[in-house]
């Protein structure tokens, strides 16, 4: 090979090398994000994550994007976005209706040039033979991880410690109230053979009637909370499967990102089409 083809391919790579993911994979000009990753440990990173958090969105914003960005935090996890799809796709097969593009927060664009940034200071800390794919995966999805392993903890917590604490209390209230009710049988037959007996057995019946009011006042509220925390665990069960499936689609568009980019690399640097490395 020339000394004049080796300088045309060093001058690629290290026109590669200096504009990044801005060559791979172009953007709009009126894109929200750049495509350059700036680390940080503020927690403004976080802005966009807790701002899924809301529960309800009334304001229907348009896009052709996955609306997951977009939508309440009820309609995101119980994927009622999609019921949109499932109706048109029903009637007209989805001939007026396109399929959305992926979300913004899962596009290459975006997850790519961050794996990308972490990789780079990876090899620079630990050394080409020293890097480790894996560990690098893990720190891009370690905070969504462990995030959804504590929502997922704590909603199996409600819903196996919610039945062993109200059913007891349920069933100590009904016990309460088949005892009191016994009673009351016992002394209605004894003052009926006792006549003296009617004033006192008037003033404890009385009791009696308001104590096992309240009885079945307890039981049916114990079963109103049994009944909400059973809703709320498997909310939160269903919060961390859609996290997770997020965080999945995020370190999939990462890796191929970065996978296709050195592939990219590769070609340019040993004169050979992508589909021959």
């Amino acid at each position: 090979m020339s000394s004049s083809s080796l300088g045309i391919i060093n001058d690629a790579c290290t026109s590669f090398d200096n504009n990044g993911q801005g060559k791979l994979l172009p953007r709009k000009k009126n894109d929200k994000y750049s495509s350059t990753y700036v680390q940080h440990n503020r927690l403004s990173r976080y802005t966009t994550a807790l701002a899924n958090c809301v529960p309800v969105r009334f304001k229907k914003i348009p896009g052709s994007q996955i609306p997951l960005d977009k939508i309440g935090l009820l309609s995101s996890v119980s994927f009622s976005w999609i019921n949109e799809y499932i109706k048109v796709g029903y009637k007209n097969g989805l001939r007026d209706k396109p399929l959305p593009s992926i979300s913004t927060q899962e596009s290459c664009q975006v997850n790519g040039s961050r794996i990308d940034t972490l990789w780079h200071n990876h090899v620079v800390e630990r050394g080409q033979a020293g890097a480790s794919v894996p560990r690098i995966a893990w720190h891009f999805v370690k905070t969504r991880v462990l995030v959804s392993s504590f929502i997922y903890f704590l909603g199996m917590l409600i819903a196996l410690t919610s039945p062993i604490i109200v059913l007891q209390k349920i069933i100590r209230a009904t016990e309460d109230r088949v005892n009191m009710t016994s009673t009351l049988d016992k002394n209605t037959t004894t003052s009926i053979n006792s006549t003296s007996a009617n004033n006192t057995f008037r003033n404890i019946s009385k009791n009696f009637k308001h104590e096992i009011i309240m009885d079945q006042v307890i039981i049916f509220s114990h079963i109103g909370i049994l009944i909400s925390a059973e809703i709320v665990s498997y909310f939160l069960i269903a919060w961390s499967a859609s996290l997770n499936l997020r965080t999945a689609t995020r370190l999939r568009s990462a890796c191929l990102t970065l996978a296709y980019k050195k592939l990219i690399k590769s070609s340019i640097r040993f004169n050979a089409p992508v589909h021959q490395v």
